[in-house]
């Protein structure tokens, strides 16, 4: 085992990946509301007396929420992924870095020969 003290954080590298996980989020969370959207829709069309209604809102309403949701969600996760990396690497600066214990895998042949000689 050894310890590995993380003293820099690549700002681009986390902001690629804060915005990856924030899109995947933001794809759950935009088919959620855009089926919610659509759902009022269908509701407020079946309550309606009208024939004049306005069958074209809602649809929009959730076709915006399932194209702007992931869009937005990753900018945002870019911004505070950078945001974050930055922020880490000036305090690691002044209170050091995180210490990560990292394990060496052993090739097969020498675990076998530790395992014959133990």
């Amino acid at each position: 085992m050894v310890n590995v003290n993380v003293r820099s954080v690549s700002i681009f590298s986390a902001a690629k990946m804060t915005a990856v996980v924030a899109m995947v989020v933001g794809i759950f969370t935009g088919v959620f509301y855009g089926l919610i959207f659509l759902l009022l829709g269908a509701l407020n069309a079946s309550n309606s007396s009208s024939t004049s209604s306005n069958y074209g809102v809602p649809v929009f309403f959730a076709v915006m929420a399932m194209l702007a949701a992931p869009l937005a969600s990753a900018l945002a996760g870019f911004i505070l992924g950078a945001v974050a990396a930055f922020a880490y690497n000036v305090a690691a600066r002044f209170f050091g870095g995180i210490e990560v214990e990292l394990v060496h895998p052993q090739p097969a042949a020498a675990r076998d020969l530790m395992a014959e000689h133990s």
